[in-house]
């Protein structure tokens, strides 16, 4: 089945796209614990591949970020050597 979700590739993706998108807006893990109510150590843990979010977390982080759910669960697209 194609449709299967393997739980380590989601918590990959996810941990890498916060770290992403919360550096692409210039925003500290501190800055961005504050902004959606957790301390710290949970987006570390989150970035680290340590804890996987819940959806309700995952949607306060994707709207500090500006970006949605979608964008934080899905796989990081390759960047193209052949962008003009």
């Amino acid at each position: 089945m194609s449709n299967v979700i393997d739980k380590k590739d989601t918590g990959r993706n996810i941990a890498r796209n916060v770290a992403h998108y919360r550096q692409r807006a210039e925003m500290s893990r501190y800055a961005l614990a504050k902004a959606i109510g957790v301390g710290t150590i949970q987006i570390t843990r989150i970035e680290t591949e340590r804890h996987c979010p819940g959806s309700i977390m995952l949607a306060h982080i994707a709207e500090a970020l500006g970006v949605t759910a979608d964008d934080l669960l899905n796989a990081p697209e390759k960047k193209s050597s052949n962008r003009g």
